[in-house]
């Protein structure tokens, strides 16, 4: 079995943790999206946009083999998952499932009765298992493709 420890970002990683999220994102979500959707994507998920948010109210958590990052999730008003990525090789391991299970527990900790993601369609399978429920049918603004979801904790 695949060792993996996870931990709270730290910034001078986050340029490695974006990596993780571009790769991902243009190996498995860019296929589907037009040029506005990706550029659009890439206007949240760069250095700049997400330290900012860091500061506001978001958290990142990162999974870790062998000091490299491999997954990542971040979530914001300890309420809304907004990006979880796991490099192609590392998938299916139950990294995903850990770094959820984290985040889910910090929102109990905090009395949150409701989680929501805005699922993309690659990941809307792997949501519908962690027990998330569509809120509505596949939705696209700016060009991001995405199932709005919810799950009451």
């Amino acid at each position: 079995m695949l060792e993996y420890k996870i931990e709270e970002l730290k910034l001078e990683n986050l340029d490695e943790a974006i990596k993780v999220i571009e790769t991902t994102f243009m190996k498995f979500e860019a296929p589907d999206y037009l040029k506005e959707g990706i550029e659009n994507f890439f206007k949240f998920a760069n250095n700049e946009t997400i330290k900012e948010n860091l500061k506001r109210n978001m958290k990142m958590y990162v999974a870790k083999v062998n000091e490299k990052i491999v997954g990542v999730i971040g979530y914001r008003d300890n309420s809304h998952i907004n990006l979880l990525f796991v490099l192609e090789e590392y998938q299916h391991n139950g990294i995903a499932k850990a770094l959820y299970n984290l985040v889910i527990d910090n929102c109990k900790n905090v009395d949150t009765k409701r989680v929501t993601v805005n699922s993309s369609p690659y990941a809307h399978d792997v949501y519908l298992k962690f027990g998330f429920t569509d809120a509505n049918k596949m939705q696209e603004i700016d060009g991001i493709k995405f199932y709005p979801m919810y799950k009451e904790i």
